[in-house]
């Protein structure tokens, strides 16, 4: 079936794969110019930066139909890639993203303050080790109401699907789910009356977060549908304000 004005052009099958550290090669990992240290708090925030502060060379964006969304994401320091054995950047804009990974990007679009020594704060999560390059993300957005986990595990290397990330970026953005306009109706074939997440797409419909897949004359959200790269760069970018001084 064709798929055109969607989202996402190819909601890929490849798996995500696990490298060294956060996977990506991070240019704002250490404490720099680009974060705040709270020596008191014994945490660091990592600062979103204005568009184009840092230069992008992705080799496997220039055709994709998110290529806007993902080179801004990318300058601003939020995602930017992995780096090839032959010493390359790429994006992998069709790559499924894991839990863990939304929760480092949505900790960083809000600016939020991540603990430096995981080890000595309560365990928030049994899955969750302290030595994980992801503990200290998690653990901020546990505190900040972002996510809950379930039975006391976060499933932190379980793919999200399109649902699933849609919540926990609009709970990161504090979006007002109320503001939309009154009587307003979800244009989605594939999205039931009953689905626990028709208020959060409700409102990102409206605000232009998402706008879905036209397949065969029919919008379809596709929520059960695992989220890829592209499509968190393109959910990430509609939601947040960043309101930065640009140079």
């Amino acid at each position: 079936a064709s798929t055109t004005g969607s989202d996402s052009q190819d909601a890929g099958s490849q798996s995500e794969t696990q490298q060294s550290g956060t996977g990506e090669t991070d240019s704002a990992n250490a404490p720099s110019e680009f974060t705040e240290v709270n020596e008191e708090e014994n945490t660091i925030t990592y600062l979103v930066q204005p568009k184009d502060t840092f230069e992008v060379e992705l080799n496997d964006v220039e055709e994709h139909w998110a290529k806007d969304y993902i080179e801004e994401l990318a300058s601003r320091g939020l995602l930017t890639g992995y780096e090839t054995e032959e010493g390359e950047k790429e994006f992998r804009p069709n790559q499924n993203m894991t839990r863990a990974e939304l929760i480092k990007v949505a900790v960083r679009a809000m600016e939020l303050p991540v603990p430096l020594n995981v080890f000595a704060l309560p365990a928030e999560f049994t899955d969750v080790h302290p030595k994980e390059w992801y503990a200290g993300y998690v653990y901020a957005a546990k505190v900040a109401g972002i996510v809950a986990g379930t039975d006391g595990k976060f499933r932190p290397n379980d793919q999200v699907n399109r649902a699933e990330a849609l919540k926990i970026i609009l709970l990161a953005a504090k979006a007002n789910l109320e503001d939309v306009p009154a009587g307003s109706n979800l244009p989605f074939d594939d999205v039931e009356r009953s689905a626990w997440y028709r208020p959060y797409l409700k409102y990102a419909f409206y605000k232009g977060v998402v706008t879905g897949y036209i397949e065969e004359g029919k919008r379809l959200f596709k929520g059960a549908s695992n989220i890829t790269r592209a499509e968190v760069a393109k959910m990430i970018l509609s939601q947040f304000d960043f309101d930065i001084e640009e140079e």
